[in-house]
């Protein structure tokens, strides 16, 4: 959800001694005329299928209509998140909470959450 609203909070895949070797590597053998990630896609090619490996990058998506779909799951939750005093509301933007549940609740699949 972070990277959605474009809020790097990642924690870096760090291991130190692998670490140690990598820094070891020549500038040119790491990321050679700028490619991503040479010697670890080299090695991912012994166990991975090339389409995974070299695939573009896709968006990040979150099943939101699927969550409050589902009564028994987050849609049982819906009439919280538009009651007046609800805690959410001091974080919430004026009505844009309120018209994005009812934008949810008329049946628009592909706009708002």
């Amino acid at each position: 959800m972070s990277m959605a609203q474009s809020v790097e909070a990642r924690v870096p895949f760090v291991h130190l001694p692998l670490l140690r070797i990598v820094n070891q590597l020549a500038r040119n053998i790491r990321a050679p005329g700028g490619a991503t990630k040479p010697v670890l896609k080299e090695l991912a090619k012994k166990y991975l299928p090339r389409s995974l490996i070299h695939r573009r990058k896709i968006g990040l998506w979150l099943p939101y209509h699927e969550w409050f779909a589902d009564p028994a799951g987050a849609g049982k939750y819906l009439e919280l998140l538009t009651e007046p005093h609800t805690r959410l509301s001091a974080y919430a933007e004026g009505g844009k909470l309120t018209a994005l549940v009812e934008t949810f609740r008329s049946g628009d699949r592909k706009s708002g959450l």
